[in-house]
């Protein structure tokens, strides 16, 4: 009985996630508030593109490393956050990973 109901629940859940994930955001982000914003990244890497989506859509300008290709910048992004990318460097706080969810509650203001 359970194989019968399983996709047409897979199918509400996921439903939900999409639709709590596609709402805007109520967070205010002013680009001229957070000062120098430094992007450790790799070209592959999936969650260093939805950082550099989510900057380019609020319009922020950062600064990108690519720790593959830029020595100097993986040793500074080892140092600052250890291993794995993105990390996210805005001002002196650091930010190992993106989610919007947590850039925005570090950085952003409710509307």
């Amino acid at each position: 009985m359970w194989r019968r109901f399983a996709p047409i629940l897979m199918i509400c859940v996921l439903g939900g996630v999409w639709h709590v994930w596609k709402q805007p955001s109520t967070v205010l982000i002013e680009p001229a508030s957070l000062g120098r914003v430094q992007l450790y990244a790799t070209s592959w890497c999936g969650y260093c593109e939805s950082a550099r989506q989510y900057f380019n859509a609020k319009g922020i300008q950062f600064e990108e490393f690519d720790v593959e290709k830029d020595v100097a910048a993986n040793a500074r992004a080892l140092s600052l956050a250890g291993p794995g990318v993105p990390v996210i460097v805005v001002g002196q706080e650091v930010m190992h990973g993106f989610s919007q969810g947590e850039f925005e509650a570090r950085f952003g203001q409710q509307q």
